[in-house]
């Protein structure tokens, strides 16, 4: 059948599906305002705090775990970089009283040294074990090393040699990164690792990679079953024809010279061309068709009925009653599926936000810790732009406006507006207070004649 082919992957469109919390860039706030608040907002934006967390949202639904990293970038002042990080670079390590909280991570990543003229693997090492005695180190790959065994090489005889943090850190052989010199700390000195870990939910550890393994086994079944299918299109679904003691008339030798020579002989044919066949022997000729090696119709709808359970079982889909003729989705079942999604987006968001907002947390941190600027360190909050209701949806809040109408219940125009752009009463009230806030300066400007500040 060919190489094998994953074009059709369930596990990539079920997380693409399911990872629409960062479509629209979110809201970060802390309950004070300013400019540099403001600068701080735009500038995290800028940095790719949400483009990013597309990424790393699709990571999060398939392997239920994932790491984001932020670093300071020099300037006057100085503004951030943010990283998603692979989870096959990091190693990360927790206390035995808090399973769940990282104490030491390691990072891969590929550095220019002065010895090589090639980037180059260096780990990145980051310990609060001891908050005493935070550690920074960088350290160089060993081959055959696992990330793990980074204490082992600080303590080995090749520690001058793996240990580059002066050269990768630009500091002072004599200063170091490590103990005062630590430099990932809040204002009250207490340090932390500026890699943020995302959970899909929380568990008590770490890492929960065989939670929900089943989505990846099902999309190499359904990639098999497509395969067979392509397969079965394009080298089994037409009639085979066969002939008994009957041979072509006209059958041309191709040259010895010709390249192609390997085809043997053949005879040119066209649906205008008559095909002349003839017998030997004075025996009876015979000419005969099998049927189809298979129907791909009848397979495709099988496969399709297949992923449907799958996704009926995940939650994403309505299911084969929600199906019309022919295997197309119907507006009901892409109802249920948006609807579907919107509930899934409202479980992950906790635990997103638990994430986005310790790392806007870190990432103020480091600006203070840089100079230049003084944010507040706490107090940081996120919100995620909802998912947009379908057609279908916006129609079926309106019959429920109109039956409660029709009750003589009239409902508030906070609910009214939550419940027709699919949003929560937060974000509602928020939207309601700025429509407000515009009615009433185009008011004034239509008395006054100018902008409501003006003389």
């Amino acid at each position: 059948m060919g190489d094998p082919s994953t074009a059709h992957n369930l596990a990539a469109s079920y997380a693409r599906q399911m990872s629409r919390l960062y479509d629209k860039a979110g809201r970060a706030a802390c309950g004070v305002e300013g400019e540099q608040i403001d600068a701080f907002t735009s500038l995290v934006g800028e940095a790719g705090l949400w483009e990013m967390g597309r990424r790393l949202q699709r990571s999060v639904n398939l392997v239920r775990d994932g790491a984001r990293r932020v670093d300071v970038v020099e300037g006057n002042p100085a503004s951030l970089r943010f990283a998603n990080v692979p989870l096959s670079c990091v190693h990360v390590e927790s206390a035995a009283d808090r399973p769940d909280e990282p104490t030491a991570v390691v990072v891969a990543t590929p550095r220019r040294l002065s010895f090589s003229p090639k980037p180059v693997w260096t780990w990145d090492v980051w310990d609060i074990a001891d908050p005493a005695e935070p550690q920074r180190r960088v350290l160089l790959a060993q081959s055959g090393e696992e990330m793990a065994d980074w204490r082992a090489l600080l303590s080995g005889p090749k520690v001058e040699q793996v240990d580059k943090t002066a050269e990768a850190l630009e500091l002072d052989a004599n200063d170091g990164a490590s103990g005062a010199n630590y430099f990932e700390r809040y204002a009250d000195g207490v340090p932390f690792i500026p890699v943020q870990m995302y959970h899909l939910e929380r568990c008590g550890m770490l890492f929960s990679p065989y939670e929900g393994c089943e989505i990846v086994e099902a999309s190499y079944l359904v990639a098999e079953a497509w395969h067979f299918w392509h397969h079965m299109l394009f080298d089994a679904s037409w009639p085979q024809r066969y002939g008994v003691n009957v041979y072509p008339v006209g059958l041309e030798s191709v040259p010895a010279d010709d390249p192609a020579s390997s085809v043997g002989r053949h005879i040119a044919m066209d649906p205008a061309s008559l095909l002349m066949l003839s017998t030997r022997g004075g025996q009876t000729g015979q000419l005969g068709q099998w049927q189809a090696g298979g129907d791909p119709s009848n397979l495709q709808m099988a496969i399709q009925e297949y992923v449907d359970s799958l996704l009926a079982e995940l939650g994403l889909a309505g299911g084969a009653e929600a199906r019309s003729v022919g295997g197309q989705r119907s507006g009901f079942a892409i109802e249920l599926d948006r609807a579907a999604v919107r509930e899934s987006q409202a479980r992950q968001a906790p635990a997103f936000q638990r994430g986005d907002e310790e790392l806007l947390r870190k990432s103020a941190a480091l600006l203070n810790r840089s100079g230049g600027w003084s944010l507040p360190e706490d107090g940081w909050s996120v919100t995620y732009p909802s998912l947009p209701l379908s057609r279908e949806e916006r129609e079926a809040v309106k019959d429920r406006i109109a039956a409660l109408n029709d009750l003589g219940v009239s409902p508030s125009r906070l609910w009214n507006v939550a419940e027709t752009l699919g949003i929560d009463e937060a974000q509602a009230e928020a939207l309601i207070a700025k429509w407000d806030d515009q009615a009433r300066q185009e008011r004034v400007r239509q008395v006054t004649g100018g902008p409501p500040d003006a003389g």
